[in-house]
């Protein structure tokens, strides 16, 4: 096209220029290599952020209103095309008169003369920022979407249906114990990975979320074969995201997911609600769940065979109170109350059942929540019928034992008192006799010690026997009035030792008294002829106790029977060397233990004995 035919085209589509400049936003101008001139129409003007009138274009200028990395394409651009008469285009950036940053595209061809020499380029100019911006700001999300998933756990494929091509992200490969596998690939090449019944399976649902216009959801879990022959379990889920003009599916995206681990964690749950299961419906215990309304949510048989035979089915989802007394209904829901708030409640209970049986049971409920935070009680009953009448009936007989006791302790007191008397009295009446005859003498005393220990024997079982029995309150009972008093009845010889203040403990005192007195009078009996008794009391916290140590310097205990020493009636010396009936440790292991403490020993033959105790802190009551 020659200059001036193109001069006069330009005058022709002038009108057509302003138009495509008003509506599509498409600036024009021209380059006249002649006169060195460049022409900007409005919009050219409009996009440099510069008046018409106010400001006027040159090359140079031109070009430097690019960014500063992108001039020496704009110059190379122009320069091909006054060497080629070529056109050119390019996108580039554009800093404006105001300092603004755009994205701007130009386009330009050669207008030449009639000799055919270049004269002029003509060329459109456009803003182009906000298409540059959408296009980065959707190429950015897509590359963090299919970042995202490359980093999950989750693969990504993406199926170009009509063209029979699928890419399929690494991460699927990598299920499968594969390296460098292409990922762009004919659908049917992955068929041979599956089982062929899920491969079939998926297709149907494939089908049916065509078919549906994608309403019915594509979702199926795969068994796919790993490299090392073991098996993949994989969840496919996909949608249908392009269509074509006649509602047929073109394209499709959709991510898979490794379930493997959470297969085998679900067969592992799987097994262990069977075991359950099964050690619920062969436990002889009453099991079963209730909500925070009462009502059974779960029963084991032995608990529904306690209603009717044609009840059990109606059982769950039920309260069953309405079919027990008002008293027992009462009682359940005190207990089920107690084990929301508390956590725990325990009882024994005699129970009228419907299927008409009158049962003991133990029950323990326990509270426990779901996942949703929802609670539970979860009960326990044991039969404790055949228990609670065997404890009954030993009742009974311990307080028939217990009133036989008493009336044989006074009835043996009777006659051991008249024998020790009335020996006195023949004694002094033949004491002639006796002054003379020592072995008439040794004869009477032999009937009197007797007496005496006979006495002390029957005394001593009673005191043990009533240790369990007594049922005076608990007080707070200070040490060092105890041993005090203890003191007091030592002999003079004895030496006893103790810091000064001692502890409070909770308890009985006339039985603090008696472990106290047994002990302290055990270390000073048991001792070499010829030795003064040494005795410490040393004690320290231990938690809710205290645990005291009476320490002695007596003949000591061997190791093999200072377990033994403890049993009622248990001698380790004979009468005549050191007297006693051997219950005094039992009476002292009976009133430890019933506090809730420990007692034993630690001893040396010839190097004397250590025993330690507890007892109950004041504080810890």
């Amino acid at each position: 096209m020659t200059y001036t035919s193109r001069q006069k085209a330009a005058l022709d589509h002038s009108q057509f220029l302003e138009l495509v400049e008003t509506v599509a936003g498409i600036g024009y101008w021209r380059l006249d290599l002649v006169n060195k001139h460049i022409f900007w129409s409005d919009e050219v003007y409009k996009i440099h952020d510069v008046t018409p009138g106010q400001y006027k274009p040159g090359v140079t200028d031109s070009i430097n209103f690019y960014h500063k990395d992108d001039r020496a394409k704009v110059q190379s651009a122009v320069d091909h095309t006054i060497e080629t008469k070529e056109p050119f285009e390019f996108e580039l950036r554009l800093i404006t008169a105001c300092g603004k940053q755009k994205h701007v595209f130009s386009k330009g061809v050669a207008e030449t003369d009639d000799n055919g020499q270049i004269v002029s380029i003509f060329g459109i100019f456009q803003d182009i920022t906000e298409r540059v911006q959408r296009e980065r700001t959707h190429l950015l999300e897509q590359q963090i979407h299919r970042n995202f998933i490359e980093q999950s756990h989750d693969g990504f494929w993406d199926w170009y249906i009509n063209e029979s091509y699928i890419y399929i992200s690494p991460r699927f490969w990598n299920m499968l114990g594969y390296d460098g596998k292409k990922n762009g690939l004919n659908p049917a090449e992955i068929i041979p990975y599956a089982f062929n019944e899920d491969y079939s399976e998926a297709r149907n649902r494939l089908i049916k979320h065509f078919r549906s216009n994608g309403e019915v959801p594509f979702a199926h879990e795969l068994r796919l074969y790993h490299k090392d022959g073991s098996i993949v379990h994989a969840l496919c889920r996909g949608t249908v995201v392009e269509w074509d003009e006649n509602g047929r599916a073109t394209r499709m995206v959709g991510t898979h997911t490794d379930i493997t681990t959470q297969k085998k964690l679900q067969r592992h749950l799987q097994d262990a609600l069977g075991f359950q299961q099964l050690i619920m419906d062969n436990n002889p215990n009453l099991i079963f769940v209730k909500d925070n309304q009462h009502r059974i949510v779960q029963a084991n048989p032995q608990f529904l065979s306690l209603y009717a035979e044609d009840k059990r089915d109606s059982i769950i989802g039920t309260t069953t109170l309405g079919q027990y007394s008002e008293h027992e209904k009462a009682t359940f829901m005190r207990m089920d109350k107690e084990a929301l708030e508390t956590g725990y409640s325990q009882s024994i209970q005699t129970i009228n059942f419907p299927n008409g049986k009158c049962l003991t049971y133990d029950i323990q409920k326990t509270r426990f929540s779901d996942a949703r935070g929802d609670m539970f009680i979860l009960a326990i009953g044991q039969n404790v019928t055949q228990r609670e009448a065997l404890i009954d009936k030993l009742s009974d007989s311990n307080e028939q034992l217990e009133r036989f006791a008493h009336i044989c302790s006074h009835d043996l007191h009777e006659p051991l008192r008249m024998v020790k008397s009335f020996t006195e009295m023949l004694e002094m009446h033949l004491s002639e006799v006796t002054s003379v005859d020592e072995k008439a003498k040794r004869y009477m005393d032999f009937i009197t010690n007797g007496a005496k220990r006979g006495q002390q024997l029957i005394t001593d079982v009673l005191a043990y026997s009533k240790i369990s029995k007594d049922v005076r309150a608990l007080e707070e009972v200070n040490v060092c009035e105890i041993i005090s008093d203890v003191k007091q009845d030592l002999p003079a010889s004895a030496c006893l030792n103790y810091e000064m203040p001692t502890p409070i403990v909770h308890a009985n005192h006339t039985q603090i008294y008696q472990l106290f007195q047994n002990l302290i009078s055990n270390g000073v009996k048991y001792q070499p002829a010829g030795q003064d008794a040494k005795l410490s009391i040393t004690w320290k916290e231990q938690d809710e106790f205290w645990q005291f140590c009476i320490a002695d310097n007596g003949i000591g205990v061997e190791p093999c029977h200072q377990e033994k020493i403890f049993e009622v009636f248990t001698r380790l010396h004979r009468y005549q060397a050191y007297p006693g009936t051997g219950v005094g440790l039992s009476i002292c292991k009976n009133i430890v233990e019933r506090y809730g403490g420990s007692i034993w020993m630690d001893s040396k033959p010839e190097h004397g004995s250590k025993f330690y105790f507890q007892l109950p802190r004041a504080s810890a009551k």
